[in-house]
């Protein structure tokens, strides 16, 4: 996990500047960005930590998230419209 200020210096790679200034650039073929928010679980999602899982799960898994679709729910877009694809 890296912390401090981050952009996208292209598609695959991101600059990530420390609390002292130092930055750093990492390449990665699948990039998370955790903004230190929690993430919202609706009582009527039944999260099983395996298929259904929330940002901090994703950061938990033990394997590679599936390739395809992926769907968000979050404060802003309660009714589920944010999406996100795998690569």
């Amino acid at each position: 996990m890296l912390v401090g200020t981050g952009r996208f210096v292209d598609a695959h790679t991101i600059e990530v500047v420390d609390e002292h200034g130092k930055g750093s650039k990492v390449p990665a073929d699948k990039i998370i960005i955790a903004t230190g928010t929690r993430p919202a679980r609706p009582g009527s999602v039944e999260f099983d930590d395996r298929t259904v899982i929330d940002s901090d799960g994703m950061i938990r898994l033990d394997r590679d998230p599936p390739d395809g679709p992926l769907r968000g729910v979050s404060e802003t877009s309660g009714h589920g419209g944010a999406r996100a694809t795998g690569g």
